[in-house]
This record gives structure tokens, C-alpha cells and sequence, in this order.
């Protein structure tokens, strides 16, 4: 819904498909933020009343650390929209990148390079995903050990 109005503000280029994938991540990173903001122990909050921490203490010391986890997959998310974001804005606006190459092999029968190009997407999406995930792995071990 966001593509005629992108389009009217950023004109047809890379600015509007730099602002959609922006929006698609920001929407995903502040949705993952505040359920992990809302997701502490109850100990935590103890912790911090009973070394009588102010309010930025406590949120350095441990809101952040305690939000990193579920804060992560905000980020996970993020990168999936924002990538998902860029390739079909790239259907529609732009005259190069991968999306436009897919489109251009779609309309061209050309079936192979088509395919070939989908499957460089889904390999370059795996390996971001697992370089996500071993980090995220990181912080859930992290976040069990305290």
C-alpha cells in the first residue's frame, strides 16, 4: 500500500526501495522490542530495587541485557522484511538489481536463468539466516546461564 506514496515522495530509483525496505524493518524491530521490553522476570525488577539502581542504571545494567534475546529476533525478522522488501520493490521500480532480473527472465521465458537467480536469492537468505541464528544461539545460551 506504501509503494504509490513512496513512489510520489522518493520518485522511481533506489530511495524508494531503500525507504520500503526501512519501513518493512522498522515495523518488525519495534513490534520484537517492546514485547521483549514487557517479557522481564519479575527478579530483574527486584534486583534492581534492592541495589537501588536509577532508571538508567537499570536500563544498561539490566533491561538491555535481559531484552537482548527476544530483541534478536526482532532483528531476524528485520533483515527477512527488509530483504523480502528490496527484492519486490525491485520487481516493480527499478531497472537493475536481482528482483528486476527474476522479472526481466519471467517475462522473457528464460526459464533457467530465472530459476538460477531465485535459487542465488534462497542460498544468499540461508546463509544471512544462519549467521543470525548462530548469534542468536549465542545470546539464549547467554540468557540461560544468568
Amino acid at each position: 500500500m506504501f509503494y504509490p506514496v513512496f513512489i510520489i515522495v522518493f520518485g522511481v530509483g533506489n530511495r524508494a526501495i531503500i525507504a520500503i525496505a526501512v519501513l518493512l524493518a522498522v515495523v518488525a524491530m519495534i513490534t520484537a522490542t517492546l514485547n521483549g521490553s514487557t517479557a522481564f522476570r519479575r527478579s530483574c525488577a527486584k534486583t534492581a530495587r534492592i541495589y537501588r539502581m536509577d532508571r538508567l542504571r537499570r536500563a544498561i545494567l539490566i533491561d538491555l541485557p535481559a531484552a537482548a534475546p527476544i530483541s534478536f529476533t526482532g532483528v531476524k525478522l528485520s533483515v527477512a522484511y527488509a530483504f523480502i522488501g528490496v527484492i519486490a520493490s525491485e520487481f516493480i521500480l527499478s531497472g537493475s538489481g536481482l528482483g528486476y532480473a527474476i522479472a526481466y527472465a519471467y517475462n522473457n521465458f528464460q526459464n533457467r536463468e530465472m530459476y538460477a537467480l531465485m535459487l542465488l536469492i534462497l542460498l544468499m537468505a540461508t546463509v544471512v539466516n544462519g549467521a543470525l541464528d548462530a548469534v542468536d544461539k549465542r545470546l539464549q545460551a547467554r540468557r540461560s546461564r544468568s
